[in-house]
C-alpha cells in the first residue's frame, strides 16, 4: 500500500489495518479501503475525508450521514491480488451499476 493509500483512511481505520498481524491482509484492506473511498467520494462530489462509515454486525461498512442509503449501496470484494468495488445508485432514471476494479498485491 502506498503512502497516499494510507492517508486516504481514517484514524480509525489506519489503527484496523494495523492490527493485521498479517502484511498482505493490511495491504489488501488500506489497498481496498482507500479505493473506496476514492470511488465513493467521485460519485458523490466530495472529498474522500468526508466520508464516514458506520459498520453493520459482521463488519461491513455502510456510508454515514449524510450520505447513508441516501443514493448508494456498494460491496466490496477482494480475493488474492484482485478485488473490486460494486457501486449501486438510485437515480431518478432507475438503477445504474458501477463496477470498479482494483489490484490489491
Amino acid at each position: 500500500a502506498t503512502e497516499e493509500q494510507w492517508r486516504l483512511l481514517s484514524s480509525e481505520e489506519q489503527l484496523r489495518a494495523r492490527s493485521f498481524e498479517s502484511g498482505n491482509a493490511q495491504q489488501r484492506f488500506v489497498t481496498m479501503r482507500a479505493a473506496l473511498r476514492a470511488v465513493l467520494a467521485e460519485r458523490l462530489g466530495v472529498s474522500p475525508w468526508e466520508l464516514h462509515f458506520q459498520y453493520g454486525s459482521h463488519g461491513k461498512p455502510e456510508l454515514n450521514a449524510p450520505w447513508a442509503r441516501q443514493r448508494f449501496s456498494f460491496s466490496v470484494s477482494h480475493s488474492g491480488e484482485v478485488g473490486a468495488i460494486l457501486l449501486l445508485e438510485m437515480s431518478e432514471q432507475g438503477p445504474k451499476t458501477f463496477a470498479s476494479p482494483a489490484a490489491v498485491g
